[in-house]
């Protein structure tokens, strides 16, 4: 007898770009999810150039009732093909998870879900996440719970106030939020605010789930990030560091920053970020001297109002990080004013 298809409560959205080596343990740390909640899987291949698209399909076919494909005719980047999945999803509740990483627990979608039916004051809860390698090992320096990083909150409740000063709920991985897109007025929002970075859609994502409310962090590690930093890997991390396009980035705040005032009808200021930004692209200027380094130093000053402001700041960068190594003998990190 044929199982008759429930509505999803979640929705679990999986991006996938030339990750044949890794997709199968994704898709099967979603599929082992042990949970009252019925889910459906909802996977966006922005046009892989592997043999992801076979696997891809090897999956749907025995899954038909859970898994829904969604493809791309050229590669679109990561964030319009996160957006089409956004679109697609029926479930009230949203889970991302990248066709590299994976969930180490069964009980995450159980867990997360029965929070948030139990807790209507959240709008998304997160979980803590272990960065592993290219080969699952956890990379022990960028495991530490006790410091807010990229992938791990620190403290219990994330506010928009936390967004705007540079720290995240945690990994795109380990966070479920109510589906927004089911809000016509807020759905056009959150169009215009994709619309800010090709490839950056978790920072997105983030600014918009917080602009609605709180997230709750819960103390369980329940999802694994794959940190690959090789010139051939195919994540953020790895293609960013073959050139050098941090004035792009910048100008990515600075649109959210300009959304943000938007939406609140008040000051939103991303000046944290903005600031650190700029130190590291001066640093960075410095140590690999070249036209078009500080091409890239000199769009970033043009984007802000108060260039002398900016100017100053790389002016200090410098001088701190000379003196350091100069003097000190030392290449502590740099920092102005207040962290």
């Amino acid at each position: 007898m044929e199982e008759k298809e429930q509505r999803p409560v979640i929705s679990v959205l999986l991006l996938a770009y030339n990750h044949e080596r890794y997709i199968c343990h994704a898709l099967d740390s979603i599929l082992n999810q042990k949970t009252e909640y019925p889910f459906e899987i909802i996977i966006g291949n922005d046009c892989s150039s592997d043999n992801t698209e076979k696997i891809i399909i090897k999956y749907f076919y025995k899954y038909p009732q859970k898994i829904r494909v969604i493809r791309s005719k050229h590669n679109v980047g990561g964030t319009a093909m996160y957006l089409k999945l956004l679109e697609a999803a029926r479930g009230d509740y949203i889970a991302t998870l990248e066709g590299d990483d994976y969930w180490n627990s069964e009980e995450k979608l159980q867990k997360q879900t029965g929070f948030l039916e139990s807790h209507p004051e959240y709008e998304a809860v997160s979980h803590r996440i272990s960065v592993v390698d290219e080969d699952e090992i956890p990379i022990a320096p960028r495991n530490d719970y006790s410091k807010n990083t990229f992938w791990n909150y620190r403290d219990r409740i994330y506010t928009i106030r936390d967004f705007q000063d540079g720290c995240y709920a945690g990994h795109a991985s380990g966070i479920l939020f109510r589906n927004f897109m089911k809000d016509d007025e807020y759905k056009r929002k959150a169009f215009a605010a994709y619309r800010s970075h090709r490839i950056i859609g978790d920072r997105t994502t983030s600014f918009l789930i917080a602009m609605r409310g709180t997230t709750y962090r819960m103390d369980d590690v329940m999802s694994c990030y794959r940190f690959v930093e090789s010139m051939d890997a195919s994540n953020y991390q790895a293609t960013t560091r073959q050139r050098n396009i941090r004035d792009e980035e910048y100008r990515y705040i600075c649109r959210l920053e300009d959304l943000g005032k938007q939406y609140t009808g008040k000051k939103f200021s991303m000046y944290p970020v903005l600031k650190d930004k700029l130190i590291g692209a001066s640093i960075y200027a410095l140590d690999h001297p070249s036209s078009k380094n500080l091409q890239v130093l000199f769009r970033m000053i043009k984007m802000r109002k108060q260039k002398v402001k900016y100017i100053r700041i790389v002016i200090l960068s410098i001088i701190k990080k000379l003196f350091y190594r100069k003097i000190l003998k030392e290449d502590r990190p740099v920092t102005i004013g207040k962290k």
